[in-house]
């Protein structure tokens, strides 16, 4: 099967924990087992989707157009 888009999404964060929380509560999203210490992944299909802490040198409040803390 080819990939015709994205095959991961993440979004740096302010707030692992609480952005994470939002997903499960508000989204019904469930965590999965793998992913980094820095990193919530959740359990989606077919489109792998986390949120991140910041990326080291990342200002989020500097950022002037949506999407920078997007990969």
């Amino acid at each position: 099967m080819a990939v015709t888009g994205p095959d991961f999404i993440s979004l740096q964060v302010r707030d692992l924990e609480r952005s994470a929380a939002f997903y499960e509560q508000y989204l019904g999203l469930k965590r999965s087992d793998a992913g980094p210490p820095h990193a919530v992944v959740f359990d989606t299909k077919p489109i792998a989707f986390a949120v991140r802490d910041v990326v080291a040198g990342v200002d989020l409040d500097a950022i002037t157009q949506p999407g920078q803390g997007m990969a």
